[in-house]
């Protein structure tokens, strides 16, 4: 390789390791992520076990403004994941020899 070509790789390295320190990091999201439904947005705390949605969404209806309604969200309706299964599972109990 001749010395242009080289000068001229690093000059670009140069620049490039130069432009990423200028414009900085990517900032990390602050505190934990929140446990939130993704169809109606309330939090976890919100649902029971069955899934049904506690929660409360505000509505518009015409001519008497805004009020709110029970949230009508399921937040699971696919397979059941295997570790609910598998922590409701209680062995069953050795049967006692005579």
């Amino acid at each position: 390789m001749d010395p242009v070509t080289l000068i001229a790789g690093a000059v670009i390295a140069m620049a490039a390791f130069g432009l990423g320190n200028l414009t900085g990091r990517r900032r990390t999201p602050t505190g934990p992520p929140r446990a939130i439904c993704e169809g109606c947005e309330h939090g976890l705390s919100f649902h029971d076990e069955h899934g049904k949605c506690h929660g409360t969404t505000k509505a518009r209806a015409k001519y008497v403004g805004e009020h709110t309604t029970p949230c009508t969200c399921v937040q699971y309706v696919g397979e059941i994941p295997a570790e609910r299964i598998l922590a409701s599972f209680t062995p069953p109990r050795p049967l006692d020899k005579p």
